[in-house]
C-alpha cells in the first residue's frame, strides 16, 4: 500500500514519506541495506532525503522498507501512517 502511495506522490512527498520512515528507525534502519540504493544516496550522516533524491527509490524499495519497520516495531507503523497521510494532504 505505502508503495503505491509513494508511486502516485510528488517528489517533495516522496521525501516526507521517506523521512517519515527514517524518523522511525534512524540510521540503524540505513545500515540494514532494507531501503536498497538511499543507504548510497545518504552518505556522510544526512539523513535528510531530497525530493531528487527520493525520486530515485523505488516504490518496491519503499514498501519493503514500510515492511521491515513494521516487523521491528508494529506500533512504528500506525504513528507514521498518521504523519504520512498529513504529508500527502498538504
Amino acid at each position: 500500500m505505502l508503495g503505491n502511495l509513494f508511486a502516485n506522490s510528488n517528489p517533495d512527498q516522496r521525501a516526507g514519506i521517506l523521512n517519515q520512515l527514517l524518523s522511525a528507525v534512524g540510521p540503524s534502519g540505513l545500515a540494514s541495506g532494507a531501503l536498497g540504493n538511499l543507504g548510497g544516496l545518504l552518505r556522510g550522516g544526512n539523513a535528510n532525503v531530497s525530493p531528487e533524491q527520493a525520486n530515485e527509490v523505488s516504490p518496491d524499495a519503499v514498501q519493503q522498507f514500510a515492511e521491515h519497520i513494521e516487523k521491528r516495531n508494529p506500533s512504528v507503523s500506525i504513528r507514521r501512517a498518521g504523519s504520512i497521510r498529513s504529508i500527502l494532504n498538504s
